[in-house]
């Protein structure tokens, strides 16, 4: 089937080169001309990939040289060539918390003016960027004042984590297409007929039903997080052990995954789809009050070590601190709300000097701090190392707030022999607590206590 994908960020890339290795010939459209001129530099052997991504880079490039994956500027031609029109563009916050949805509306203005080129065409448009309750509705009335060929719009939402999207493109959870025409939902189901044959469920629902899959899901997995969270902070004051808690909390079948304790979430979705809720609650007159209170706990949560810092310390003034860890996750570079951006501007507050590290968002952290105000102010006190050893020379204690592999089995005489005093803060509880005693190392934890009755 031919396909475009309109927004060749994170999602429409990944879907549009899962799409293209199972047989579908697909055109990426973006508006950045730079953007389109990187991928096919890539791909052609010149330059880096535009995003970190696991497998996704040679995902791309094998089905650019088969022919099945295509980049592009012209929405209009895209539009010509395909059958299903994907928009996979962002919806950012507004200041109030609700989405902005100016990239959803202008791409679908220009999709409908793109599918006059001739009488009686029909389209299938596809909206899998994460969206309000509702979208669906704005699309349609969008298009339609711009052409009088027919077409339906589906919502079909993503479910992508960052680290591992290409494995949840190929096995995906689940498939939600929201429509109500017959004629849609079959030509949806025979472009995911592969992933259904292998066992994958396929849910047909109606639009509204499924915009609110997408943040219901969240909505579940967010509150799991800021939960454990909770527990894990009171197994810590109280002389207890997350680590051991959750192994029993799970037994239980009708408990999730998230589980793991650390500095709260992050990252492009949660937050942001949150907000979101919360004000389409609002704008329903429904009680939102729980939502707001995770979002209050899980800020608070990202300092939780910084707490635990001055309450060892006292005084942050003057100290040196590393970071280990500037993603929101292992297996990204992407650093979009991030607990290390809230530990080391508590720190640069407090007086401290923060020399930090990580496997790939180093550049990315460079990008972000040189454009945060607050931090900004203080650049001449953040140091930024290409070794994680290097990062740990002369600091008074080392705080590790991602769940890099890299990170689980320090070299601990290396720790010891640069650090000036061997105190770890752990905000993802990666570190053994055998290792950490046999080398007498000054060790805090988010849900483990080493409080001894």
């Amino acid at each position: 089937m031919k396909i475009a994908i309109v927004g060749a960020g994170f999602v429409g890339l990944t879907q549009g080169a899962v799409f293209a290795d199972i047989g579908h010939k697909v055109i990426c459209v973006d508006c950045l001309e730079e953007k389109i001129e990187k991928l096919e530099n890539f791909c052609k052997g010149k330059g880096e990939f535009i995003i970190y991504e696991p497998r996704l880079p040679e995902l791309v490039k094998r089905n650019y040289e088969k022919g099945n994956l295509k980049f592009t500027t012209n929405l209009e031609d895209a539009v010509k060539k395909s059958k299903v029109i994907f928009i996979t563009v962002g919806t950012p916050p507004k200041k109030d918390g609700s989405a902005d949805l100016t990239f959803v509306i202008n791409v679908a203005k220009e999709i409908g003016e793109a599918m006059n080129y001739k009488e009686n065409v029909y389209k299938v448009i596809a909206i899998k960027s994460t969206v309000p309750v509702g979208t669906h509705k704005i699309v349609k009335k969008v298009i339609a004042k711009k052409t009088k060929n027919k077409f339906d719009v589906v919502s079909n939402p993503e479910f992508l984590a960052e680290g591992t999207a290409v494995e949840n493109c190929f096995k995906p959870s689940r498939i939600v297409i929201g429509t109500e025409s017959k004629k849609a939902a079959k030509i949806m189901i025979e472009l995911y007929q592969q992933f259904v044959e292998q066992g994958h469920p396929i849910f047909i629902m109606d639009n509204t039903s499924a915009e609110i899959v997408k943040y219901a899901s969240n909505a579940y997995l967010a509150s799991q997080i800021v939960l454990t969270n909770i527990f894990a902070n009171l197994a810590r004051e109280s002389g207890g052990d997350w680590s051991k808690i959750k192994k029993a909390v799970r037994a239980d079948e009708r408990i999730g995954k998230f589980v793991h304790d650390g500095l709260g979430f992050g990252g492009s979705c949660f937050r942001k789809d949150m907000e979101q809720l919360i004000c389409t609650l609002k704008e329903y007159n429904l009680n939102s009050q729980v939502l707001e209170e995770m979002l209050k706990s899980n800020k608070e949560q990202k300092l939780v070590m910084n707490k635990k810092m001055k309450d060892y310390f006292g005084s942050l003034e003057n100290r040196v601190f590393a970071v280990w860890g500037l993603s929101f996750k292992p297996e990204t570079s992407d650093m979009r709300d991030a607990a290390s951006i809230d530990v080391v501007k508590d720190l640069l507050k407090n007086g401290a000097k923060v020399k930090v590290y990580d496997p790939a968002a180093l550049e990315e952290a460079r990008l972000v701090f040189s454009n945060d105000k607050e931090i900004r102010k203080y650049k001449e006190r953040v140091e930024y190392c290409n070794d994680k050893y290097v990062c740990v020379e002369g600091c008074d204690a080392l705080i590790i707030t991602v769940e890099w592999n890299e990170f689980k089995n320090p070299d601990y005489k290396m720790l010891i022999k640069n650090m000036k005093t061997p105190v770890v803060f752990d905000g993802k509880d990666i570190l053994k607590i055998s290792d950490v005693k046999k080398n007498r190392i000054v060790y805090f934890s988010v849900g483990r206590s080493l409080k001894r009755k």
